[in-house]
């Protein structure tokens, strides 16, 4: 996707929430609005309600903020196109999600691997990799990249997804425990009496003293 139309960097933060949301975007577009609508009310509206210094720290504020704001979203709106440029040159992923639906995970995981390598935050990846090493019963490692994915602010889209992958692997986790007891138990009840209690040798006859040889007369 690429942001070309003029009139939607009048805003700043609004470029990169089109492009994609993140939540410093969101804060950034919110913090820049409530600036500009208290200096605007306390310009137009109500005069008195603050002291013009005041009114004009606001100004400056604001116009420094929408300059920073500016350039901020045009080095994030340009970097967002290299990433989607280089993606297309070499997409690996629907290579990795063929070899997944086809079940050979082993390349798939590989495939995944080399892109993470390049681009670590990458989400729809990292979702992918997670089902692999799930398939493949690697439950703690597919739980741990999930935990760290859903820290990453480009995974806010992905979140969804995240906390119902991580509700399956908790599932999975539960039922592995339980299926573990089940056999130790099982294989507790099903051993012989002999090895489960073990006898102890039953101790022979009491020893009987031998008298003192009678002394020679």
């Amino acid at each position: 996707m690429k942001t070309r139309t003029w009139y939607l960097w009048l805003v700043p933060g609004l470029a990169p929430l089109l492009l994609r949301p993140t939540w410093s975007a969101w804060l950034g577009s919110v913090l820049l609005s409530a600036i500009f609508q208290v200096a605007l009310a306390a310009t137009v509206l109500w005069p008195e309600l603050l002291p013009p210094d005041a009114r004009n720290a606001l100004w400056v504020v604001f116009f420094g903020g929408w300059i920073a704001g500016l350039l901020l979203s045009w080095r994030f709106v340009r970097k967002e196109e290299q990433l989607a440029s280089e993606r297309e040159v070499d997409d690996t992923y629907p290579q990795a999600l063929h070899a997944y639906l086809r079940g050979d995970r082993a390349l798939a995981e590989s495939l995944l691997r080399n892109r993470l390598r390049r681009d670590p935050q990458d989400v729809e990846a990292a979702l992918l990799l997670a089902s692999v090493w799930r398939r493949q019963g690697r439950l703690t490692a597919a739980r741990s990249l999930l935990s760290k994915l859903r820290k990453v602010e480009r995974a806010a889209p992905w979140l969804f997804e995240i906390e119902r992958e991580l509700e399956i692997l908790d599932r999975l986790v539960v039922a592995k425990d339980d299926e573990e007891q089940h056999i130790t138990s099982e294989a507790a009840e099903n051993l012989p009496a002999s090895a489960a209690h073990p006898t102890r040798p039953s101790p022979g006859p009491p020893a009987v003293a031998q008298p003192p040889a009678a002394k020679a007369a």
